[in-house]
């Protein structure tokens, strides 16, 4: 993960525009496919922003996920109210390395504005279209995998298209956009994708920065999500049908954010790898 945390002048700039915290509240709802597995919740996810810190917290059917991110450390940091655990995930290369990490699907994309704009909640956006596809195959490249998992995997791709509108002159849009492009160029995608420090680049860091293109808090995004291939897996999954996943931001606030809400709690337990 050595790859580049982003050079100190970046930082620098970043940390000048940061003027103000910014919270992100986000509702999605899910249609089709594996809709009926969440048995109609609708995911909810809360984003702190402070400088160069974060706190995401992810609620879904009743459990809610949080993550701490700080990239003046460089590291991610799980919280698990469960067992009151923090699972903390290192943002550089390890002094030595253990054995090689599992190979992440490959992930190829393109995000480009569409000339069109809209005013939701009063907010002027503009749309981006975007496509996005996961290479499952490449999973079993150089793996030691049993040939069924392989076989299930064989051709498998997932296919995401759909578009976002992004409002650029949102409260907080700078203080957002700042800190994602800052936590791209640490290639923290890579790992809160289930990545490693270390590993090679699967894509993802490169999709990423190409939405980031976009300059402002996509406000509501709407894609719809196919599988394609030959296999056993992509033929279940076919038969589920296709499935389509909208978010909007339901609230924004450049409140000032509680210090205490972006470490870990005193009670936890903290684990590193």
């Amino acid at each position: 993960m050595n790859r580049c945390i982003g050079s100190f002048a970046f930082v620098v700039l970043c940390s000048t525009v940061l003027r103000a915290d910014v919270t992100v509240t986000t509702t999605t709802t899910i249609e089709g496919g594996l809709s009926a597995m969440m048995a109609g919740s609708t995911p909810k996810t809360v984003m702190h922003i402070k400088g160069m810190q974060a706190r995401s917290d992810v609620e879904v059917m009743g459990r809610t996920i949080a993550s701490l991110v700080d990239l003046t450390k460089k590291e991610v940091i799980v919280l698990r109210p469960d067992d009151k655990t923090a699972h903390v995930i290192a943002g550089v290369m390890p002094e030595k390395p253990g054995a090689p990490p599992a190979q992440l699907p490959q992930v190829d994309g393109s995000f480009a504005p569409t000339g069109r704009s809209q005013t939701i909640d009063g907010l002027k956006c503009e749309e981006y279209a975007f496509s996005m596809t996961v290479a499952m195959s490449n999973m079993t490249s150089g793996q030691q995998m049993p040939p069924q998992a392989a076989e299930m995997l064989k051709d498998l791709q997932m296919l995401m298209k759909g578009s976002t509108w992004v409002a650029k002159s949102a409260p907080g849009a700078a203080e957002y956009l700042a800190f994602q492009k800052a936590a791209i160029e640490a290639n923290l995608a890579t790992i809160l994708a289930g990545g490693v420090p270390g590993a090679p680049s699967n894509g993802m860091d490169r999709v990423m920065k190409k939405f980031t293109g976009a300059e402002g808090i996509p406000y509501l995004t709407e894609m719809n999500m196919t599988l394609e291939g030959a296999g056993a897996a992509a033929d279940m999954m076919k038969q589920m049908g296709a499935m389509k996943i909208t978010s909007k931001v339901t609230a924004i606030s450049t409140d000032p954010i509680a210090a205490d809400l972006l470490v870990v709690p005193p009670d936890y337990k903290i684990i590193k790898p």
